[in-house]
């Protein structure tokens, strides 16, 4: 399925017309940073950061969101995301989804729909472009767990209970879903024996060697 929305999302550009409204947004993150730590976990290390005892340059963030709306309820979503640094490099599709959005009905209640490779809908804090936080540098520990290991491909359904139309200030969703290619969840909290805090997203179906064994 990954490579099937892969496929719409690419053809998808040369089919624009006039009617249709497409957006591109980007983040560029360049750092120079000097560690005092253990050896990275991605170098086999004890350490819970992405880089090791060193300075040096280094990319930790390329993020590119691509927005194709079709009409007021139906659009085409597509994150790319990359970094690069002494101890990793990666660049690859981190999200590819085609989504459902209804409007509001009288009584304040609205339906959504996603299908492709895309995040679960649990972060409070990653909501900026390219699923970033606009808050920190570094993401918090759950949401560094969830960059590295969590992905859903399949189909997410979320209903809303606006709050401004019953006299509330905040809303409420629920949330359902069929996916696969999450087996793995959970691996690299059991190798490490506790939450890291990497800068960076895992793309999709990406493979990085760690000191003899593997992440996906």
């Amino acid at each position: 399925m990954y490579r099937h929305i892969l496929f719409i999302i690419l053809l998808l550009p040369g089919m624009v017309c006039a009617e249709l409204e497409q957006s591109f947004k980007g983040i560029i993150d360049v750092r120079l940073t000097n560690s005092d730590t253990s050896n990275s976990y991605l170098e086999g290390g004890y350490g819970k950061f992405q880089f090791a005892d060193e300075t040096q340059l280094s990319l930790a963030h390329l993020g590119i969101s691509y927005t194709l709306d079709f009409t007021e309820y139906f659009s085409v979503h597509a994150v790319a995301s990359g970094y690069a640094s002494n101890e990793s490099t990666d660049l690859g599709l981190s999200e590819g989804y085609i989504q459902y959005k209804g409007l509001p009905d009288k009584d304040g209640w609205r339906h959504r729909l996603r299908y492709g490779f895309l995040y679960p809908d649990v972060s409070m804090v990653n909501y900026a472009t390219a699923w970033t936080s606009p808050y920190t540098l570094n993401f918090d520990a759950i949401n560094s767990w969830l960059a590295e290991e969590v992905r859903h491909e399949g189909l997410e359904y979320q209903w809303t209970r606006l709050g401004r139309r019953h006299g509330q200030s905040f809303d409420t969703n629920v949330s359902f879903a069929i996916y696969n290619s999450n087996d793995p969840v959970g691996a690299m909290l059991a190798w490490l024996g506790n939450y890291f805090i990497p800068e960076s997203k895992t793309p999709g179906f990406a493979i990085t060697i760690i000191s003899g064994s593997f992440r996906t």
